[in-house]
């Protein structure tokens, strides 16, 4: 992706969402802390990681919908999510064979090499490649829609959603199924969201509004901490359960308000996320994601045993980061060199 392309408080974005995910599996080393009280947290920061991720790789194409039309760009998007995520993962699947944590055999670990596996929280990984194979018709038929005012897209997406629940109701949803056209509305939301976020760009939102959408930001936030099942109990007396685990949808749209907003308002949501911390946290998130289980599994029975969950976390995910995800994110298989973006238009440099 080239450096316009980025959004730096969207990287910010998936930093939360890695925290939210850690934080949550952090629990584990607090008997004290009833499982209940945080039941289906860690999944919020995965269907963050779902609407993030559409977004953004969505919004790739929209921004200049020529891309789409480019048989390069599309070998080079299939490549690129290919080395960035698929190497990492396999090399973290045979980590967790090798110290036999919870890959315990050779024919799991198989099926997790084929993306036919979901042990703990390697799940995710069928349904995000799953999803990007998706992406192309997804995107094509978004270019269509912005062609149309706005309702249009807004129904598109509200049929969407009302069909998938007809077929696959989240009441009856499969727990951390890899199958994923269960979880496919939290990712056309992140799609969708990109598709309104181009539209709101042409808008001039006046500062009164922009502020607005700040302080929207600031209540969807307590908002969702309110939903957390122990605060729930606390402040409502709303005895706790694992509601939140197939709320996927309800977070789908939720995060993708969150982020329509956060991205079209003022600017003080935005500059948090666009602090060091986050920052820092958004650049090690896959990393991170992949391998804190490790540590939480092999630490649990330590004294000290969150210090080094934390801290084996960070510092590996870091390492993981800077030299095998960064340098594999930055190779191309066919380079675009030579063909310049003008508006609708495409030519070639001279």
């Amino acid at each position: 992706m080239n450096r316009k392309d980025i959004i730096p408080s969207l990287n910010g974005i998936r930093g939360l969402a890695f925290l939210i995910v850690f934080l949550g599996h952090m629990s584990i080393y607090f008997p004290g802390l009833s499982n209940h009280n945080i039941t289906g947290v860690p999944k919020t920061g995965v269907w963050l990681f779902f609407v993030l991720s559409s977004f953004l790789l969505t919004y790739y194409f929209l921004s200049k919908p020529e891309r789409a039309r480019i048989l390069k760009e599309w070998v080079n998007y299939f490549f690129r999510r290919f080395m960035r995520i698929m190497i990492l993962y396999f090399i973290v699947v045979t980590i967790y064979f090798l110290f036999k944590i919870r890959i315990t055999d050779t024919e799991v670990y198989l099926k997790h090499l084929i993306l036919q596996g979901g042990e703990a929280h390697f799940w995710t990984m069928p349904v995000e490649m799953g999803f990007y194979a998706l992406l192309p018709l997804v995107t094509l038929i978004l270019i269509g829609l912005l062609k149309l005012k706005p309702i249009y897209i807004l129904l598109t997406l509200s049929l969407i959603i009302v069909v998938h629940q007809m077929i696959f109701p989240y009441t009856d949803a499969v727990y951390s199924s890899i199958n994923v056209f269960q979880y496919l509305p939290v990712f056309v939301c992140g799609c969708f969201t990109a598709a309104f976020h181009i539209l709101l760009k042409k808008v001039d939102i006046s500062r009164n509004v922009k502020i607005l959408f700040d302080i929207l930001c600031i209540l969807l936030i307590i908002g969702i901490v309110l939903l957390i099942p122990g605060v729930r109990e606390y402040v409502f007396g709303i005895p706790t359960s694992g509601y939140l685990i197939n709320w996927f949808i309800h977070f789908g749209l939720i995060w993708s308000v969150f982020i329509l907003l956060m991205l079209n308002g003022y600017g003080i949501v935005r500059k948090f996320f666009e602090s060091k911390v986050f920052i820092f946290l958004g650049h090690i998130s896959f990393s991170g994601y992949l391998i804190h289980w490790f540590f939480r599994e092999t630490t649990i029975d330590f004294s000290n045993g969150v210090f080094i969950y934390i801290i084996g976390t960070l510092t590996l995910s870091y390492l993981m980061y800077r030299y095998i995800e960064k340098p594999l994110s930055k190779l191309t298989l066919i380079k675009n060199k030579g063909i310049v973006y003008e508006d609708s238009k495409i030519r070639k440099a001279n």
